[in-house]
């Protein structure tokens, strides 16, 4: 009943043609790499997609499966991951090239309590398959998930530099530029708001031993200057070129690069050493980042 948005949508859909309608994505919270999301916009669609895994809990069972897993290729999920879901609005028409869909993977560097900064060099994943509206491919979803692990080697390139990506956009790097811009406006206030507006659930680091009690730690949201995090970001663009946030993942997979753009992990870790690591042992602090790690919030928290 809490779910009122998605409660509204899927009414109205009723009424609608498949095409006319606005569709949902389906993730359990506590899978990854792609695994039991699906696509629906009725009711009885979700329903189903419930059904159906139920159904795969039933057969682990019978088949004398203790460990409660199904680890097939493709999106099958391990069922014992199928507790909580996130609904997100499907993002339609998103933005193509040569007719293949893909996401922004971003990495966000969050310092102390609070300095938050994103490097710029980012990765464009593609999907496997080409493109199909939602209304035709809701079931085959190769060409609707950007995940670097679904890919199978159909299509070489499937990741790129994002800023490689202006020879084929109309408004060429203008267009990336402005891209940056939002994605980078976003990344503040996403961040902003879960340290202010969300205290209770932003995750900050133990204080000294100084600071334990016989009970515990003390309560306080304090956080370490000397402490930092990495996230990876995903980000989607319309076909309007207008950008979204997907999710943000505090444990970031940073193999997505592929072999041949490792590089650009090293140069996010050089990154770090410079704006997180040496000013905790004396040496020259950097407040606004390097050149490909830009500052986009600063806000005090309060620290030790």
């Amino acid at each position: 009943m809490e779910a009122y948005e998605l409660q509204e949508s899927l009414r109205a859909n009723e009424e609608k043609s498949e095409k006319d309608r606005q569709w949902w994505i389906l993730k359990p919270g506590m899978s990854d790499r792609g695994q039991g999301i699906r696509l629906f916009s009725t009711e009885k669609e979700l329903m189903d997609i419930f059904e159906s895994f139920e159904g795969e809990e039933d057969s682990d069972e019978d088949t004398g499966d203790n460990e409660d897993q199904r680890e097939n290729e493709g999106t099958a999920v391990i069922t014992n991951q199928l507790r909580h879901f996130v609904a997100q609005e499907y993002i339609h028409p998103p933005l193509l090239i040569e007719s293949h869909k893909f996401h922004i993977r971003t990495y966000v560097l969050s310092v102390g309590g609070l300095k938050v900064y994103v490097y710029k060099p980012m990765l464009a994943l593609f999907a496997a398959n080409q493109y199909s509206p939602p209304w035709k491919e809701s079931q085959d979803l190769t060409g609707h998930l950007t995940n670097t692990c679904l890919q199978s080697g159909k299509r070489e390139g499937s990741v790129m530099l994002f800023w490689d990506l202006h020879v084929s956009l109309p408004g060429g790097a203008s267009a990336l530029e402005k891209v940056w811009g939002s994605l980078c406006e976003i990344v503040g206030e996403t961040f902003k708001a879960a340290a202010t507006g969300q205290r209770v659930h932003f995750q900050v680091c133990a204080p000294p031993i100084s600071h334990l009690s016989g009970s515990g730690l003390t309560n306080s949201n304090q956080t370490l200057p000397n402490a930092f995090e990495i996230f990876g970001l995903d980000f989607m663009l319309g076909a309007d070129m207008k950008v979204y946030l997907l999710e943000v993942n505090s444990y970031p997979d940073f193999k997505q690069t592929g072999d041949e753009l490792s590089g650009l992990i090293e140069g996010l870790f050089e990154g770090v050493v410079e704006v997180a690591v040496k000013p905790f042992f004396g040496l020259p602090r950097v407040e606004d980042g390097v050149d490909d790690l830009v500052k986009v919030l600063d806000i005090g928290l309060g620290s030790w």
